[in-house]
């Protein structure tokens, strides 16, 4: 099981990761064309958020099952086992949490600024999970 779970895990990170830099570019781009927000920019922001949401599902039926997740006594000392016990979960759930807030106030916004909230969460989020990643050594 675990195995099955690393290898979807790692799977749709790719996935995400296109999807979620698209969603990125398209609403950078039409934020500064003042372009409207359009069916197609939806479809894609959802397409980011869904697979945002699912990797993070998939990561934690994971946490569950990871051998490298302890929480035996002296567990922060070792890096390996705090940065997937602790920081590595921590980052990616505010990550999902600023994605998923830049994309819901789309529906509150002003059209001039709905694109900038996409971008604008997407970014910090974005350099969030970047963080993350080059974290682990």
């Amino acid at each position: 099981m675990y195995n099955f779970l690393f290898a979807a895990h790692n799977i749709v990170r790719y996935l995400l990761l296109v999807a979620l830099v698209l969603s990125f570019v398209n609403a950078f781009v039409k934020d500064f064309g003042k372009k409207p927000l359009v069916a197609a920019d939806n479809i894609i922001n959802r397409i980011a958020l869904s697979l945002m949401h699912v990797q993070f599902l998939v990561g934690i039926v994971l946490y569950t099952q990871s051998p490298k997740v302890s929480f035996e006594a002296g567990f922060m000392k070792n890096p390996v086992y705090r940065y997937y016990t602790m920081e590595h979960i921590t980052m990616m759930l505010v990550a999902v949490i600023l994605v998923t807030i830049g994309i819901a106030r789309v529906k509150r916004l002003p059209e001039i600024k709905k694109h900038r909230s996409v971008w604008s969460f997407e970014l910090i989020a974005l350099v969030l999970i970047s963080a993350a990643l080059l974290t682990l050594k």
